[in-house]
């Protein structure tokens, strides 16, 4: 019986992505920069890197170099934002600011890692952002990502190539970024009740509950377990950041 409700859950989570993905926004530079450009010194060109159509982004502003997005978003409905790239420059973290709202950033959580040699996939929920303000809401035109290194506690001047196959806004996470089991990642007790306990390799930064339509219901951070008992009886997937910028989720079932 448990299997089969599994099943079902598996097949209704991937016709909820299917169907929520009808209104997302991507941009994956297969025939250009999709209305981006580099703002003040830096350079950004349309190429190809390991057999993927990018958008080369070359840092030559000092500690705060940006790129832009010209065009709409529509960010009363995409409230998730996943960036496919290999990033070989310095840069660890990144800021969103609508450029219709005036000068506030939204910074991404988590940051991500420097001087790689392969392709990586972040997901970020845009309202969850650090210092959050109800500017991610309606139609936002003009978009600013603003790519920082603040390891050492303050700004950097940032060198070295960021190469971006993908820049994606969602309503919900798709069924490719949620329905992946880490066998690592260990939740007790199953079935939860109350409290449902993470145990991970390393230490947790964050863990986010989703229902099978992908919603984020809950989220804590810097904790080993979350309250569930809030939350109707059925199936719905953890989503665990760890440190080292590695997330892994994990299905479980609620009394």
């Amino acid at each position: 019986m448990k299997k089969k409700l599994l099943k079902s859950a598996f097949a209704l989570l991937i016709f909820a992505g299917l169907s929520t993905q009808l209104n997302a926004q991507s941009y994956t530079f297969d025939s250009g920069l999709d209305g981006f450009v580099a703002f003040s010194s830096n350079t950004v060109a349309a190429t190809t890197e390991s057999g993927r159509s990018v958008m080369e982004f070359v840092p030559l502003s000092g500690n705060f170099p940006r790129i832009d997005q010209t065009g709409d978003i529509d960010a009363g409905t995409n409230v998730y934002m996943k960036i496919v790239m290999k990033n070989t420059s310095n840069a660890t973290s990144l800021r969103l600011r609508a450029r219709d709202s005036g000068n506030f950033w939204l910074l991404m959580e988590p940051d991500f890692t420097a001087g790689d040699t392969d392709y990586k996939t972040y997901n970020f929920l845009i309202t969850d952002a650090a210092d959050n303000s109800p500017d991610w809401t309606g139609t936002v035109t003009g978009l600013d990502f603003q790519f920082r290194d603040v390891t050492t506690g303050s700004a950097v001047a940032i060198t070295g190539s960021i190469f971006i196959d993908e820049i994606s806004f969602t309503p919900t996470l798709s069924s490719s970024d949620i329905t992946k089991d880490d066998a690592s990642l260990k939740l007790f007790p199953s079935p939860a009740n109350d409290v449902l306990n993470v145990n991970t390799p390393k230490v947790i930064e964050k863990i986010e509950i989703y229902n099978l339509l992908g919603q984020n219901i809950l989220s804590v951070k810097n904790a080993s377990s979350i309250t569930v008992g809030s939350l109707v009886k059925g199936i719905y997937v953890a989503k665990v950041f760890q440190e080292g910028n590695i997330v892994s989720t994990k299905r479980f079932f609620k009394l």
